[in-house]
């Protein structure tokens, strides 16, 4: 991930060991001790459902090559949450059926287990897409002047999308931009 210039901190650090094998990948998750304590605010903590969505990548990498661009979820068909999540989960990430590396946005099917085997959660029909290496163009301010964008590290959405809700530039602009 850090290859791809996805830098996370501490408590996004949720995967203990990913397993890749044949069109799929077993990822052993764990919350964080840093916010460990946060587990029981939720039915299904965020920083799981994020690690979880950082073992798709195992799916689009090889030993060979990694992309140099991070893949993006921007589609979901279904999420359904059967029952609490624990601290320590096993996420099972798949293709969906009749899908796989061969399409063009291939679908992704997502268990999230307990230690039991119980699943607590699944996902359906997750569609990612790679950024394109690309440079891209982001509005550097409602002047209309550009700054191309050659890399994920000099792409800074937290700028963005503080421009978005200062009203410098639309929503719109900021998906065009990303």
């Amino acid at each position: 991930l850090k290859n791809m210039g996805l830098r996370y901190g501490r408590s996004h650090r949720g995967i203990r060991a990913l397993y890749v094998g044949h069109r799929q990948v077993l990822a052993e998750l764990q919350l964080p001790v840093s916010i460990e304590d946060s587990l029981r605010e939720y039915v299904l903590h965020p920083a799981l459902v994020d690690s979880t969505l950082q073992a798709t990548v195992g799916l689009m990498i090889d030993a060979e090559r990694v992309p140099a661009m991070p893949p993006v979820a921007f589609a979901l068909e279904r999420f359904r949450v059967l029952s609490a999540c624990t601290s320590a989960m096993v996420a099972w990430v798949r293709y969906g059926a009749g899908s796989g590396p061969e399409d063009g946005l291939p679908a992704i099917d997502i268990d999230l287990c307990d230690s039991d085997g119980n699943v607590c959660a699944n996902m359906r029909g997750l569609r990612l897409r790679i950024m394109e290496p690309i440079a891209r163009q982001a509005r550097e301010s409602a002047n209309g002047v550009v700054k191309v964008v050659a890399s994920p590290e000099d792409f800074n959405y937290e700028d963005l999308l503080a421009r978005v809700a200062d009203g410098e530039i639309s929503v719109e602009a900021a998906v065009a931009a990303s």
